[in-house]
């Protein structure tokens, strides 16, 4: 299974390390430390950061969506405004 790269600094230095307190596994990105979710196997581990990965770039792009459509409101605003519309 390929990893993802790491959803805060890009990176594909990622390893598996083993939890043993919680006696579970995660992925750590080696470059900023980042720990995703600790699961009961490494291929659970594995799993769950491709899916936080997966969810932080759809919530980038849903925020980015969101920033174009008030831009967009302003900016017809803007030109109502203009036009002797709202005032």
């Amino acid at each position: 299974m390929d990893d993802k790269p790491c959803p805060f600094c890009s990176s594909t230095d990622l390893f598996v390390r083993r939890w043993i307190p919680q006696d579970g596994y995660a992925v750590n990105c080696e470059l900023c430390d980042a720990t995703g979710p600790i699961s009961k196997s490494e291929k659970g581990a594995r799993r769950f950061w491709n899916m936080r990965a997966l969810l932080n770039v759809a919530r980038d792009e849903a925020g980015l969506q969101q920033s174009q459509a008030v831009a967009e409101s302003v900016t017809n605003g803007d030109q109502r405004k203009g036009e002797g519309g709202n005032q």
